[in-house]
């Protein structure tokens, strides 16, 4: 590998950024949603859709835990912009600050799709809805973040 093109360089970071956060972002929460489908639910997947008017939003339990959801969500956004502007400091490649990027925020919204996982466990098939929610969090934030090729090649310039 002497000289490398730098479109391929490119093109190689972006593949294993996107690989990274496709495994992290979809695979954990497919997997939540089964095992709550299989173990709770009893493969009945369309109490999913059963709405949120049974779920008891009173229970101390369930207000933590969703309080503690709400609070994991806007951190990640915070520590999203503050590790992207760390870049700025040129202490770091932008291919392992994206990686970074990626583990730390999916990770993050990960432990809220575990609370609904928890939440669906300790109070059984009524809180469905709420449950399957709280795991669709990691889909949304980690559609929010996608590697961009843009910014790959923007970072690639400033270098």
């Amino acid at each position: 590998m002497g000289s490398e093109n730098p479109n391929e360089k490119i093109e190689r970071e972006l593949r294993v950024s996107r690989i990274l956060w496709l495994i992290l972002s979809f695979c954990f929460p497919i997997y939540m949603c089964y095992i709550y489908s299989a173990s709770v639910l009893r493969g009945n997947a369309m109490l999913f859709l059963s709405g949120f008017s049974k779920i008891p939003w009173t229970d101390p339990f369930v207000m933590i835990l969703l309080c503690l959801a709400l609070f994991e969500c806007f951190l990640t956004v915070f520590l999203f912009r503050f590790i992207t502007n760390l870049f700025k400091l040129k202490k770091i490649s932008f291919s392992k600050l994206c990686r970074i990027r990626i583990i730390i925020t999916i990770a993050i919204l990960d432990s809220v799709a575990m609370y609904g996982l928890v939440i669906g466990v300790t109070h059984g098939a009524k809180m469905a809805s709420l449950s399957f929610c709280l795991m669709l969090i990691p889909v949304i934030g980690g559609i929010l973040i996608t590697p961009k090729e843009k910014e790959f090649r923007d970072a690639e310039l400033n270098n």
